[in-house]
């Protein structure tokens, strides 16, 4: 794909990177010079050479073309629509925006990042969105305070569950020595209050401890 675009781009004077593709063909092709050099490349620069990102190149430049001879507003109109695209949204807050003023997905740690958040939060929104494919090749496009907000809402969720962990490990602590007692004190009651030998069964014991573990957790004194 990157041989086959590279020098398309570069007919219409479109590189999204300042790159001479002469340099890239040793004779034979771009695609045996790569390969036989065993090239390496980022996917995000891959994804700069899409054929996704061609055809929109390519749309700009006609229109542009047809548009060159015209003046005043509806040519600033014209251009402005031109670069925003048809599709500038943020796929966060899903309010549309200049292109200028959006950020395109372009790594998969952020893939990941974005996938981890939405468990974590348990959004069904955003994980259907992302069930889709991964961002990059989904082409989503964020403000940045909407993914720094997303992040912080996941930060606010993470330390309330911690609050909530420790908060239950302190009473399951004062349980039960709690319940230790009221059981000890059942059992010599029970013994002072009778004439005859005291039998406690193993199972009965259990019972009444756990029954006021669990009391003492749910209605603390």
């Amino acid at each position: 794909m990157i041989a086959t675009n590279l020098p398309l781009f570069h007919a219409i004077n479109a590189l999204p990177v300042a790159l001479d593709p002469a340099r890239l063909d040793e004779g034979d092709s771009i695609e045996d010079t790569v390969r036989k050099r065993k090239a390496r490349y980022h996917q995000s620069c891959r994804y700069l050479f899409n054929n996704t990102k061609l055809e929109r190149a390519r749309r700009r430049r006609s229109d542009t073309q047809s548009t060159s001879s015209q003046s005043g507003e509806n040519y600033t109109k014209r251009e402005r629509s031109n670069h925003e695209g048809p599709n500038s949204e943020c796929f966060l807050c899903e309010q549309e925006a200049p292109t200028s003023e959006l950020r395109h997905a372009m790594t998969m740690q952020l893939n990941r990042k974005l996938n981890e958040c939405a468990k974590t939060l348990n959004d069904g929104r955003l994980l259907a969105k992302l069930s889709a494919g991964d961002a990059i090749a989904q082409e989503l496009k964020y403000h940045t305070k909407c993914l720094t907000g997303l992040y912080n809402k996941e930060r606010g969720h993470m330390r309330a569950l911690e609050r909530q962990k420790r908060s239950q490990g302190i009473l399951e602590q004062d349980a039960y020595p709690l319940a230790f007692s009221e059981l000890v004190t059942y059992m010599v009651e029970t013994k002072s209050n009778s004439e005859g030998p005291v039998v406690f069964r193993l199972a009965e014991i259990v019972s009444l401890y756990m029954g006021w573990k669990h009391l003492k957790l749910t209605v603390p004194d």
